[in-house]
């Protein structure tokens, strides 16, 4: 019975930025190989906190072939106001990429996070919290990987862990 729950398909919505962030948590503590990050600039999101980053920590640590791929429209806040997450990228800079989105894909309104393609947080705008957590779900994971890798191809590469970009 126990792996019958560890393999179910789960939704739990929320509305709140605490539900959020524990979702994000949760997301990102469960994954195994990669992680992707869309959002509009981080500063909702609770990717300066300690916890977050630790979890980011243990998760590059597992294995030398772990990525974090995030890509954002604003990066500002980012290199202004987290610097823990500045330091995780000089740490792990062969295995975190940071982008920026083009002129053309900044319409997305939304932001998600997605761990190995099985569980992720979808927020459906990035001025509200309301959202989603599936949990096991193959079809809405591919999906967003599918748009993530959309994103990806019109983003720049824009920071990086020395000044000088090298």
């Amino acid at each position: 019975m126990i792996a019958s729950t560890l393999t179910m398909t789960l939704h739990e919505n929320f509305d709140t930025r605490n539900a959020y962030e524990t979702a994000i948590n949760r997301v990102i503590q469960s994954a195994v190989k990669n992680v992707c990050i869309f959002d509009f600039n981080l500063a909702d999101s609770g990717y300066n906190s300690p916890q977050r980053i630790q979890l980011l920590r243990n998760f590059l640590r597992l294995g030398s072939t772990n990525r974090l791929t995030i890509i954002l429209h604003e990066t500002d806040y980012l290199t202004k106001y987290c610097p823990r997450m500045m330091n995780l990228l000089s740490q792990f800079s062969h295995a975190i990429r940071i982008e920026q989105t083009g002129n053309q894909p900044r319409q997305r309104q939304d932001s998600f996070v997605v761990a190995d393609s099985r569980h992720c947080v979808r927020r459906f705008h990035y001025d509200h919290f309301r959202g989603q957590m599936a949990w096991n779900d193959d079809a809405i994971c591919i999906s967003l990987v599918q748009q993530f890798d959309e994103l990806d191809k019109n983003s720049d590469s824009v920071i990086s862990a020395t000044t000088l970009g090298l």
